[in-house]
């Protein structure tokens, strides 16, 4: 579905198995640790958190490595080639802030298919954590918003439209997380 090769589906298999271990440790830690509770409790939503951003950034790179550049995501991969040495300012379409960050990962890292979709890599990753802060808004509750990462982390419809240049998902979760904060600080 992803377009991900064996090797690196069954190191996500894996991934999934030492989360699931660390999980079940963590409960046994925890039942032993009753005086620290609380910080426990953080700790283990932050290692929950940090490996469901992990899975989710190796799906979109595997997928970005593995997926076809599309004509359009040909063209907008063209561009950004040294426009910021060539100091324009815009483009006639489009907002140069994306030209400018993949210029940047084209000079890092050079010219590349999963280069030219480092920026929607790194927004799509950042979008899973806008979705636990998202939920966590929502539903007040630390497995509701760790479930639905989760669920962002490994849709493949998110991990596909992710990949390509659009970073406007990132940009309408934070939009909302932000309207949804702005109301409970309101009231």
């Amino acid at each position: 579905v992803w377009g991900i090769h064996w090797e690196e589906s069954s190191c996500g298999a894996i991934f999934c198995w030492c989360c699931w271990a660390l999980l079940l440790l963590s409960d046994k830690y925890l039942k032993s640790q009753q005086s620290n509770l609380p910080l426990m409790r953080i700790k283990k939503t932050l290692l929950l958190l940090s490996g469901i951003l992990l899975l989710g950034l190796l799906l979109r790179v595997g997928t970005a490595r593995n997926m076809h550049l599309n004509p359009d995501e040909l063209a907008y991969a063209v561009t950004p080639i040294n426009i910021i040495s060539t100091g324009k300012i815009s483009t006639f379409h489009q907002s140069p802030v994306y030209f400018y960050l993949t210029d940047i990962g084209y000079q890092l890292f050079g010219v590349n298919a999963i280069t030219s979709r480092l920026v929607g890599i790194i927004f799509g990753t950042l979008t899973i954590l806008v979705v636990y802060l998202l939920a966590k808004e929502l539903w007040k509750e630390e497995r509701a918003a760790l479930l639905a990462a989760f669920f962002f982390a490994i849709s493949a419809y998110a991990i596909i439209n992710n990949t390509e240049m659009d970073g406007i998902t990132f940009f309408f979760y934070a939009g909302q997380r932000a309207v949804l904060y702005q109301r409970t600080a309101v009231e």
